[in-house]
């Protein structure tokens, strides 16, 4: 089985700590590099979804690719 994450950001936030910020969380420990989310063996598609084809099982990307899934 191959497992691909289609997500173009860099970082990933963790917002419900943002109301905690200025008390428990500095700002800055609620923002973590994506890559160290994305588990071994996973493809992470640095791409935005535009268009889901549940149909025909496909995402079609901005950039114009196609990613059919089972």
């Amino acid at each position: 089985m191959d497992i691909a994450i289609l997500d173009p950001a860099d970082h990933h936030y963790y917002p419900p700590a943002w109301t905690l910020v200025g008390g428990v969380f500095n700002i800055s420990d609620t923002q973590r590099p994506e890559a160290s989310f994305i588990p071994k063996g996973v493809t992470w598609i640095k791409e935005a979804a535009d268009v889901f084809e549940p149909e025909a099982n496909q995402v079609k990307t901005g950039k114009g690719n196609d990613f059919t899934y089972d």
